[in-house]
């Protein structure tokens, strides 16, 4: 307890560092926010030090300890130009923002708490994709230059979304942090900056710190109706955790099938709750509080080009937009998929912003072209992560979108987005009858009309109501953006900072509908399981953080702009009640998790059940941690896709001959080169002939073979295979235990022969 303690105090202490090095830095780029930037310091500063360190590892400077430092230590240095020149003015700053900040980092410390809790009671990375997690996170600790080696296949580089693992791997590096506790810590971390950035975003869009709070709720702690129905239809608490994960949690997951209810036919639907909870370390996850961070840059953008010239904006905002080119940038080896979904909301923005400049505030055609320069940050932020572009191979090489195969049928898609889908009709309910009470009965007929027919037709042409609702949606809010923005109103008859605030969200809830309306009718061919399992993933999860972000105060104002009290009930009433079902399922599972009463491994140590249950396998970890050179190569049985095999090499960083086969498969789509290390890696092990096995040995420079026994049934057939492979003649024996579990190390120099 005192060491998990520690670790953890010490882990949010070096975020904090971050925050302190990039503060000044941040208050000057988010100067428009009430928390004066305070609050957003620590996950920019991560930001900062994380894309200049690894910038930097391309042009020499080693992804070491020492580098990290002095990567800190230059943006200190920024930071602290920053106080020299404009001192008067950040002590203001600070004086203005330090109770909001104050509140913020309240909430921010109190999810990290809750989240490091819920780990040390749930840590073993031991079931579906957290070995491949623990696989990059170890590797990027061990890494000293980039693009990163790949430790499942040594030789090459990881082809996948790399950013969030090199992020948490900065923290690790620095306090000397195994990857088994630095897993765990991380998941923590990633909720409470999320949490920072909901907070900082929600609070300037409300104008409390209380609905603030709410803001954090809605994006970290939402579920979906499918958990609550599961958790209503429990007939008892869950006894075990295998049961709290599998039998709660998981259902609330797989909801939209493609065709017949069979496995098969699953798609995956998370929320960020699940996500949190289920902890495995993945990009979507890795990036929630990055892809939040360009939102609250977005929306201090779209406000600046609202208020300013074009002189003035560029003059007051290229700190603004320097942090949104890297923002952005990293979004894409962070989370791939976000890259073009942010890029899209800034967009939308930013051509909102211009049509409000230029109809509403009637500026020049010539400034508001010059304003509209601003709408190329996502080209120069794919510019800017040129270092990833380089070295990144898609595995699809062509026809990357397809039309999708299949619809959401209604009741599914309500259990997933039911809670946004009502919110949603109720807001436009209560909003657009006022814009409409200026204009004349023939025009509001006209313009219903349109709407009526334009959803019939797309009902009667897909056949599927939610493929023919959600573009519906996402037009309406499109829509009601623009006439909020356009329609004259107030005494200088344009829409004010109010006004503003509630366009910005509804074009992020327009975009949210338009990604969810998007996976009804085309889908990536990327071969994940059915046809749209990925599409949804990745397209809805984002969704769900618009909705969490924007939903709640566009509700609120919605209250408050009712005039009758009838009225403001006929709101407030459904929207509570909705709110009270989305929470009810985390809530639950929160309940049930504190209640399992099954004995367990309490500890941040998440591979603590295999020193507990494996000690011979861990024995070998932990002699190739303390002996073996960081780019030393193993070779171990190829591993299967979602089981504990090559977990010497991916607890340790060292680069494999082959790992998990099914996973490089799909991060490459290069599948004779995976068939071609299977077979010379079983060849090795299981051939007579020396010369044959040194060949391989020498083919792949293999240092260290580490014979453990595999969860593939068909290798678990080879073992008396390999336990007679002349490797064992040729080769010095290192560590030997019952199971089989044994190393050897491959023999160079003259010896070998």
């Amino acid at each position: 307890m005192i060491y998990d303690g520690t670790l953890g105090l010490l882990w949010y202490l070096t975020l904090t560092v971050f925050g302190l090095a990039a503060l000044p830095v941040s208050m000057r780029v988010f100067y428009r926010m009430p928390d004066k930037g305070i609050v957003l310091a620590r996950p920019l500063g991560w930001l900062l030090v994380g894309f200049t360190a690894w910038v930097l590892a391309f042009i020499g400077l080693p992804f070491t300890r020492m580098g990290l430092v002095l990567v800190i230590a230059l943006i200190a240095g920024l930071s602290g130009w920053v106080v020299r020149s404009r001192k008067a003015w950040v002590i203001r700053q600070w004086k203005k923002g330090w109770r909001t900040a104050l509140n913020g980092e309240i909430l921010t410390l109190a999810v990290y708490a809750l989240v490091l809790f819920i780990r040390r009671g749930n840590p073993n990375i031991d079931h579906t994709e957290k070995p491949m997690d623990l696989t990059f996170l170890s590797g990027l600790i061990n890494a000293v230059k980039m693009p990163p080696p790949d430790p499942w296949l040594a030789g090459g580089t990881i082809n996948y979304h790399y950013g969030g693992y090199l992020l948490h791997s900065i923290p690790a590096k620095l306090l000397g942090v195994l990857p088994e506790y630095a897993y765990n810590l991380s998941i923590a971390a990633v909720a409470a900056m999320a949490a920072a950035c909901a907070f900082s975003l929600g609070r300037a869009l409300f104008g409390r710190c209380r609905w603030g709070a709410l803001s954090v709720a809605a994006v970290l702690f939402a579920g979906n109706l499918a958990l609550a129905a599961v958790s209503i239809d429990r007939d008892h608490a869950p006894q075990s955790v295998y049961e709290w994960r599998f039998q709660l949690l998981w259902n609330s997951s797989r909801v939209i099938y493609d065709g017949p209810r069979t496995p098969e036919n699953q798609t995956i639907n998370e929320s960020p709750f699940f996500s949190t909870m289920w902890a495995d370390l993945h990009p979507h996850f890795s990036d929630i509080p990055f892809f939040l961070l360009f939102l609250c840059i977005a929306y201090n953008l779209y406000l600046a080009l609202c208020r300013l010239s074009a002189k003035r904006f560029y003059d007051m905002e290229w700190p603004l937009l320097t942090a949104g080119v890297i923002s952005c940038a990293y979004l894409m080896p962070t989370n791939l998929f976000d890259f073009p979904i942010a890029s899209a909301l800034y967009g939308a923005l930013i051509c909102a912003g211009l049509l409000y400049v230029y109809f509403a505030r009637k500026r020049s055609v010539k400034d508001t072209l010059m304003l509209a320069t601003s709408i190329a940050l996502p080209v120069m932020a794919l510019a800017a992560a040129t270092p990833f572009r380089l070295y990144f191979k898609s595995p699809i090489t062509k026809n990357v979108l397809i039309a999708a195969p299949h619809q959401s049928g209604l009741f599914d898609f309500c259990l997933v987005f039911g809670v946004p889908l009502a919110l949603s009709l109720i807001y436009l309910a209560a909003r657009i009858g006022p814009l409409f009470a200026n204009r004349s009965k023939e025009e509001t007929g006209f313009i219903a009309s349109s709407v009526g027919i334009l959803f019939v037709l797309l009902w009667t042409a897909t056949g599927h109501i939610v493929a023919s609702l959600t573009p519906m949606l996402a037009l309406l809010f499109f829509g009601v953006a623009a006439m909020t923005l356009l329609v004259k109103q107030g005494p200088m008859k344009i829409a004010g900072e109010a006004g503003r605030k509630e366009a910005f969200c509804l074009i992020a809830v327009g975009l949210a509908w338009s990604l969810a309306a998007a996976c009804e009718y085309i889908c990536l061919n990327d071969g994940y399981g059915s046809k749209r399992l990925n599409t949804l993933f990745k397209f809805h999860f984002p969704a769900w953080l618009i909705f969490g972000v924007a939903l709640p105060p566009m509700m609120v104002w919605a209250v408050r702009r009712a005039r009758s009290i009838s009225t403001r009930a006929a709101i407030a009433v459904p929207s509570l009640l909705l709110a009270a079902a989305t929470f009810f399922g985390p809530l639950y599972t929160l309940y049930a998790f504190w209640g399992i009463s099954e004995q367990r491994l309490i500890t941040l140590d998440g591979l603590a059940y295999m020193k507990t249950y494996q000690p011979n396998e861990f024995r070998l970890i932990e002699w190739i941690r303390e002996n073996a050179p960081r780019d030393a190569v193993l070779m171990e049985i190829p591993g299967a896709a979602y089981t504990l095999d090559s977990r010497i090499s991916a607890s340790t960083g060292r680069p494999s001959v082959i790992g998990w086969e099914g996973h490089e498969r799909l991060w490459r789509g290069d599948h004779a080169l995976i068939d071609e290390r299977r077979n010379d890696v079983l060849s090795a092990l299981t051939t007579q002939n020396w010369d044959a096995a040194k060949r391989v040995l020498d083919k792949y420079n293999v240092s260290y073979i580490a014979l453990v026994r595999p969860n593939n049934e068909a290798y678990q057939r080879m073992i008396p295979q390999f336990l007679l492979g002349e490797y064992r003649r040729h080769t010095e024996p290192v560590l030997q235990a019952a199971g089989p579990y044994e190393l050897f190390k491959v023999k160079r120099g003259k010896a070998d022969s």
